[in-house]
């Protein structure tokens, strides 16, 4: 079950900085040493009306999406730093390191290293639904440290999926055909080396399908509801057309993407 959208408890901050026009605060349990969360505003700082979006709302509906896939995602809840509307994101492991950072033999075979061996064929098709295309290599974790002689993955940092800024709608409207294309959402190139058939994503594929008009509509709907500015009633319209679209499509963007040539 997703987790509440308000924290009940208390934190300190424990350092604040901005970084690419966002603003990141850490914050701590005053009870707790070992549970972090990060702060995130929810919106983009400036006044370019291109980079504004729902980053907040992206990111709790992309977890509840991820939590119900079983995948392994952070649980976002919305928060209010001093007036300032964002999430937070609770903190992994210390030992998790970037996907660019790890031994190149966890790369090459993650299928014998990680905990979640099929996790790039998970990830892709997650990304492909939500239309994220940010999925570079800092913003997949593994754990330095191996768990029951695997490592474990986190998948982070999903406020440029779905909605994303109104920017990145800017050559494309989101029911262009150039967002059918999987490859959009590799920026990862390990990626294209662990995928080889459409075998590997069906089960997400299925999974996705499975997953009922009203439960989305409910996730989404659910953040209007609150009243704290989060979504639009434009913005929530839109992800939801999004969604129900791509679940039509997602089979068939995946099948002939694997028959594609630009596979191999």
């Amino acid at each position: 079950m997703a987790v509440p959208y308000f924290p009940d408890e208390p934190w300190e901050v424990v350092n604040r900085y901005e970084r690419d026009n966002k603003l990141h605060v850490i914050l701590q349990s005053p009870w707790d040493p070992e549970r972090v969360a990060r702060f995130k505003f929810g919106f983009e700082l400036g006044v370019d009306p291109e980079q504004l979006g729902p980053l907040s709302a992206n990111e709790r509906i992309a977890y509840e999406i991820g939590e119900r896939l079983g995948l392994p995602v952070r649980a976002i809840q919305f928060y209010n730093y001093h007036g300032m509307r964002g999430h937070l994101a609770w903190a992994v492991s210390k030992t998790a390191r970037p996907w660019s950072q790890i031994d190149w033999t966890i790369r090459r075979y993650p299928q014998r290293f990680l905990h979640q061996p099929d996790i790039l064929a998970r990830m892709l098709v997650f990304d492909t639904f939500i239309y994220n295309h940010d999925r570079h290599e800092g913003n997949i974790l593994v754990t330095e440290r191996s768990h029951d002689g695997a490592h474990d993955v986190y998948l982070i940092d999903h406020d440029l999926a779905l909605f994303g800024r109104y920017g990145k709608w800017k050559t494309h409207r989101w029911w262009h055909a150039g967002w059918d294309n999987p490859a959009v959402f590799i920026r990862t190139p390990d990626v294209r080396t662990a995928v080889q058939r459409f075998e590997q994503l069906e089960p997400t594929v299925t999974a996705i399908e499975g997953i009922p008009g009203t439960d989305i509509a409910a996730m989404v709907d659910g953040i209007v509801d609150l009243g704290e500015g989060y979504l639009s009633y434009f913005e929530a319209h839109t992800i939801k057309q999004m969604l129900a679209r791509r679940q039509e499509k997602l089979r068939g963007i995946l099948e002939r993407w694997c028959l594609s040539e630009a596979l191999f």
